[in-house]
């Protein structure tokens, strides 16, 4: 529901829908398992975008903040399964503390992101290269913003490079 709302431009009733779920979802799960984490750290993720597209930064950064915490656990328990969730998780991280202008507090998570992108770029050539690149754009952000646009130059090259690569595998997707 979160998404169709937040599709149909109803920002108000996105918020309400991704609320009653993170609140049925705590109530309900026992706190234990791979199963609940999962579900606590997905709930928290949704909340932070829930909360972002109604305008409550500090609460998007707070609900992110947590989604981090609870994927930083699965990926360290089950790496195959959550590291790809765990990185994903820091990069909006990252855009979180940037949207609330605390860029230079957003270049750990993004750069952490990007060497686990790549860890698993490695792993499994061409599954996670449009994470790389978005993560890539996301830190020349980040540096540009800084003042720092010569060290932005080389990442945001190399997710076009990427972007390029993919676009000519997949015409119209990227």
């Amino acid at each position: 529901m979160f998404t169709r709302f937040l599709h149909d431009g109803q920002r108000q009733k996105a918020f309400q829908a991704a609320l009653l779920g993170f609140l049925l979802m705590e109530n309900m799960a026992p706190p234990h398992g791979t199963n609940f984490w999962n579900q606590y750290a997905h709930a928290h993720y949704i909340m932070s975008h829930a909360y972002a597209h109604i305008g409550q930064r500090e609460q998007a950064l707070l609900q992110m903040k947590k989604a981090v915490d609870a994927y930083e656990k699965l990926a360290e328990q089950n790496p195959g399964d959550f590291k790809h969730d765990f990185a994903w998780s820091l990069k909006n991280m990252s855009d979180r503390l940037s949207s609330l202008g605390k860029r230079g507090e957003a270049l750990p998570p993004i750069k952490e992101a990007i060497k686990i992108f790549r860890e698993l770029e490695e792993q499994n050539p061409g599954t996670f290269n449009d994470y790389l690149a978005g993560s890539l754009m996301g830190m020349s952000d980040r540096l540009s913003f800084l003042g720092k646009r010569e060290e932005a130059l080389p990442p945001i090259k190399e997710s076009v490079d990427i972007f390029r690569k993919l676009e000519d595998q997949n015409p119209g997707t990227f």
